[in-house]
């Protein structure tokens, strides 16, 4: 059962919060990991890795917490769950990886190097009961969703949400190239892709298509921090 109304240090890494956890229950390594090892899959060389910071995060840390009797929102925001008030409490949401790597609309040579974290209210998170670990953003790379998300600002997504819910707006890879659309399911398997904005090509991708052109879903928008 987890320590609901202990009062967590403020720890800045996960690994700072694993140690305090660890080292504020009984149980050794091993142990720990055999705990965890009955509900997922997990090894004692693995937990060591993780107190030693050699691995930074892990989509265990549910078990783990539990294993840990410890509160699974600390453990991988630093934010405690009885912490949360009507006061903002911010978490850090990392870069989509390989962000660099997508072709974007703007020349390479304007474009601003993103931040590798911006903040959000972890309350946008639990509203939509995104898991903290599935939660990436990106910068709107361009006006094709017109006054809903305006350029350059900070997009958050669930990467572990890519089924298409009809009108929903998401992160998507198309030949390379990285965009925020709004997506519909058609007959066939087809997906229309729309924009907002009349500058942009509205589109529809049939299956044959969607392969041809690296076509992808990196998931749903969730939260939206416009700048102006």
């Amino acid at each position: 059962m987890n320590q609901q109304h202990e009062i967590y240090p403020q720890l800045l890494t996960f690994t700072e919060r694993l140690n305090y956890a660890f080292s504020n229950q009984p149980l050794s390594q091993s142990k720990v990991a055999l705990e965890v090892s009955k509900e997922v899959k997990f090894s004692q060389p693995t937990l060591s890795d993780l107190l030693q910071g050699k691995i930074k995060s892990t989509k265990r840390a549910e078990t783990l917490a539990k294993v840990l009797n410890t509160d699974y929102q600390w453990l991988v925001t630093g934010i405690a769950s009885t912490e949360q008030t009507d006061a903002t409490s911010l978490v850090n949401v990392p870069l989509l990886e390989d962000f660099e790597t997508y072709v974007n609309i703007k020349p390479r040579v304007l474009i601003k190097k993103p931040a590798p974290h911006v903040q959000l209210d972890i309350r946008a998170l639990s509203k939509r009961e995104v898991n903290f670990f599935n939660a990436r953003y990106i910068p709107m790379p361009d006006k094709g969703l017109g006054n809903l998300i305006n350029e350059d600002s900070p997009v958050f997504f669930d990467k572990s949400h890519t089924l298409i819910e009809d009108g929903l707006s998401y992160v998507i890879a198309h030949g390379g190239i990285i965009q925020v659309r709004q997506l519909y399911n058609m007959p066939m398997g087809s997906i229309r892709v729309n924009a907002l904005d009349d500058q942009y090509e509205s589109f529809v991708l049939d299956i044959n298509k969607q392969e041809e052109q690296l076509f992808q879903v990196l998931g749903m928008v969730f939260a939206v921090l416009n700048y102006y």
